[in-house]
């Protein structure tokens, strides 16, 4: 995917949920999304629950390590 199509698709996603949540009169709440995520068993559930801590995933990201699934 190129880069302008996965920053258009990002966006898209940003719009539905914000939309919901003005329409909702709801703030954001990640535990909600990622319970949900859980329920959909996605592949991105599964990278949040393998490693949970957010400085062990800025450096897997940061080095592109193989470990993180990337590449």
């Amino acid at each position: 995917m190129k880069h302008h199509a996965a920053v258009r698709a990002l966006a898209y996603k940003w719009m539905r949920i914000i939309f919901r949540l003005w329409k909702t009169k709801t703030i954001y709440d990640e535990n909600q999304y990622i319970q949900r995520l859980r329920i959909a068993r996605t592949i991105t559930v599964a990278f949040h629950d393998r490693d949970n801590s957010d400085a062990s995933r800025l450096s897997c990201i940061a080095t592109g390590s193989r470990e993180c699934g990337f590449r």
